[in-house]
């Protein structure tokens, strides 16, 4: 039976599919990142704490990083959080 961890970095691996967009995974520090190859399109990074939950973070284009904005509690929340990110790509600014 898969970890609730591996399920939401699965989920999260589906992002590769939308053009420019990159997931890396690093299993050791329990750490994702998405991010863009256009400079205007958000980046996140992803920290699992607790051994319960992933916790979310707006990486900036210096590398700086906010406050926790999300938490993920379920592979649901996965899927919403990429939801929403695709929505953001279609958004963008300076297309």
């Amino acid at each position: 039976m898969a970890t609730l961890q591996s399920k939401i970095k699965n989920r999260f691996k589906s992002l590769e599919e939308l053009d420019g967009v990159s997931v890396d995974i690093t299993d050791g520090f329990g750490q994702i990142l998405v991010s863009h190859k256009k400079h205007h399109v958000a980046d996140f990074q992803f920290k699992w704490v607790d051994e319960s939950h992933y916790v979310g973070y707006f990486i900036d284009a210096h590398d700086n990083k906010s406050q926790a904005i999300v938490s993920l509690w379920s592979a649901m929340d996965a899927i919403k959080f990429m939801v929403l990110y695709s929505t953001l790509i279609d958004l963008r600014a300076m297309r």
